[in-house]
């Protein structure tokens, strides 16, 4: 009597060769959304300059000088203005070079790898 050997199932060298496709795919994909990911956080924080320059310039109508302020927390309670959209991925600083009345400038700082840009008053942010 001759055995009938029925083939079910996949062999060992083809799940090795499917993880390791799954592997590189993987590999690539990771970080592209990373990157894509910190170019939207970027885009953000770019977005968030000129409300709060907004803010900035309300207050100096209101107070008659502008206040220098370190970091969100004081910003917010100062200026009453909170970032969008950032995830807490930047720190934003206000600095007022003279005596309250003269031009400021906001300074935003990406936290991770300490990237920055300065927007002068007036001026347009460049790229971090």
């Amino acid at each position: 009597m001759k055995r009938i050997r029925y083939n079910a199932g996949f062999t060992l060298i083809e799940l090795m060769i499917a993880v390791a496709i799954l592997g590189i795919i993987v590999a690539i994909a990771i970080p592209a959304y990373t990157g894509y990911i910190d170019r939207a956080r970027y885009g953000a924080a770019r977005a968030n300059v000129e409300p709060l320059r907004i803010a900035v310039e309300d207050y100096f109508m209101e107070n008659g000088s502008y206040a220098a302020a370190a970091n969100k927390a004081a910003i917010n309670t100062t200026y009453g203005w909170t970032p969008e959209g950032d995830e807490g991925a930047f720190q934003y600083k206000i600095d007022v070079p003279g005596a309250g009345g003269e031009p400021f400038s906001i300074t935003v700082t990406h936290i991770a790898s300490g990237k920055g840009v300065t927007c002068p008053k007036g001026q347009a942010c460049t790229e971090f």
